[in-house]
């Protein structure tokens, strides 16, 4: 047996649903009665598998247990997730019935090839009189400019496309009008996606609230992918201007040469413009000036002093360039010492600062290196997507290099650096204008589908450096942190927007939920 407290954050007392509010239940013995809490304690000792807890789930939803141990660390140790089926109804007044969930016959509509509100009856009268009796909308709300069901523009604006005419506003009340009849008249219900980890590029608000987007002023982690992300995207304007006739890369990409070609000129030609390595070494001379004029004034270390471990690169919290930090007291410590082969300060000094040098040199070596490693993976990456779709024949075979059809897949929008060189635009990353240079969303072939991919992650690589992400080009990735107060402009729009399709219909879906914060 174990003592033992359970909680659960089902709503208690008819109070709303918080996910984040949870409530201790009372332990009862096989017999019904209750289990008391000796001396004040929250546990209480569990000796019978047959012990259990009375909660009267009256509300459908996915509700959270878990338990805690005396005597253990504190937080959940064990827990578990119970879903409460909804009871779905449609009919009105005398006429109401409960449609049963193993019952359900759905049909999905494309909501924008719908076209305006008043003639949704007739098109859905045809699912109604097939024997549908759910009929599941994709998103209702305005679109960007791909077209994508799935890529909103505003999320709190009907996709004018419902509109009856000139004249007439279409607003969420027409398309509820349409679903309330579906729900009473007919006896159907309905379910609308949601999509919350993404917007389209044309969204006016997430260019207000850069806390909103996972870009280059909010996010400096991302500023190594993009400065890559523009220098990829270089190479397809210089290749789609004919720049690269003369070394075997024509305009139209499409055969194993060009590639090949192709692979030469970005490692020999466009990487050494950007010097990626760079944003994650340190400057070697700031750092030798700094140790010779410390060590002239500082007492050399004894053998016993001398710190165990060795010295580490600290990135620079801003990625610039030269800006790797190493910890200077320590290397005070390790490499300002007495020397057996030197017989005077002199020689001392030099031979300590010729191993500083050398140290500083090996970890700018080895970072270099390791960049380099990225680097190569991630252009072998880029390939393969251009083999794909311009060369196979299998794949869909772009001949042209545009806007829609990019030579590499953009991981960022680039507002503003059109006529801008590769130096100003890394300028520009650092300042104001890096707030509107923001990541896509996408996604990441056998990765954690919990997982955050644009968060900082451990090391130097990440999915968009490596280049490990299918790109969604026409929409940008959410940011919501960990709380709404990191992100409130984005916490209480998303709020409206679920609130207001969750208002109209019975149910919502939702859509591409990979990387959607849990919380």
């Amino acid at each position: 047996g174990r003592r033992v407290a359970i909680y659960c954050n089902y709503p208690a007392d008819g109070k709303d649903f918080n996910r984040h509010v949870y409530t201790q239940l009372q332990w009862c013995s096989p017999t019904g009665t209750l289990l008391s809490q000796s001396g004040g304690s929250k546990f209480v000792s569990i000796r019978d598998v047959d012990c259990y807890c009375t909660v009267h789930l009256n509300h459908s939803g996915a509700y959270h247990f878990y338990v805690q141990y005396e005597g253990a660390e504190e937080g959940p140790q064990a827990g578990l997730y119970v879903q409460v089926e909804p009871s779905l109804t449609v009919g009105k007044g005398d006429s109401l019935t409960v449609l049963p969930l193993e019952a359900i016959r759905c049909q999905t509509v494309l909501a924008k090839l719908m076209g305006p509100v008043g003639s949704w009856e007739a098109k859905l009268r045809v699912a109604k009189e097939s024997g549908y009796n759910v009929i599941h909308f994709t998103p209702i709300q305005e679109l960007g400019g791909s077209r994508s069901a799935y890529s909103l523009k505003n999320q709190l604006k009907v996709n004018p496309d419902f509109s009856n005419g000139k004249d007439h506003a279409v607003g969420f009340e027409d398309v509820e009008g349409v679903v309330k009849k579906m729900r009473q008249e007919w006896g159907m219900a309905s379910i609308c996606d949601i999509v919350l980890n993404h917007t389209a590029n044309e969204s006016i608000w997430i260019r207000e609230y850069a806390e909103c987007s996972y870009n280059c002023f909010t996010c400096p982690h991302l500023r190594p992918a993009f400065l890559l992300d523009a220098m990829l995207a270089r190479v397809g304007e210089d290749v789609a201007a004919g720049l690269l006739e003369h070394v075997g890369i024509p305009p139209v990409v499409e055969t194993a040469d060009h590639l090949d070609a192709l692979r030469w000129q970005v490692h020999t030609n466009y990487l050494p413009q950007i010097k990626l390595h760079e944003l994650f070494q340190c400057n070697i001379e700031k750092y030798m000036a700094r140790f010779s004029e410390q060590a002239s004034k500082q007492s050399p270390t004894s053998a016993q002093d001398v710190p165990e471990g060795d010295l580490q690169l600290k990135h620079d919290p801003e990625y610039r360039r030269l800006g790797a930090e190493i910890d200077f007291d320590r290397a005070m410590r390790t490499y300002n010492v007495f020397r057996k082969d030197c017989f005077d300060e002199d020689s001392r000094k030099r031979k300590c600062v010729e191993a500083f040098r050398a140290k500083l040199q090996w970890l700018n070596e080895e970072v270099r290196k390791e960049i380099q490693g990225h680097l190569d993976y991630a252009i072998e990456n880029c390939l393969a997507g251009t083999r794909y779709e311009r060369v196979q024949a299998d794949g869909p075979q772009v001949k042209g290099i545009s806007v829609k059809y990019p030579l590499f897949m953009k991981y960022f929008t680039q507002y503003g650096v059109q006529g801008k060189s590769l130096k100003d635009i890394e300028e520009m990353m650092y300042g104001g204008p890096g707030k509107l240079f923001m990541a896509h969303n996408g996604w990441v072939i056998n990765s954690d589908p919990l997982k955050d991919f644009a968060r900082p992650q451990e090391g130097t690589g990440n999915v968009y450096i490596r280049r490990e992400l299918i790109a969604w080009g026409d929409s940008i990735k959410l940011r919501y942190g960990d709380k709404p107060e990191d992100s409130p402009y984005l916490w209480k729009h998303m709020k409206e927007y679920v609130d207001t399709t969750a208002r109209i219909f019975d149910g919502v879906r939702l859509d591409n939920c990979h990387s959607t914060p849990l919380h």
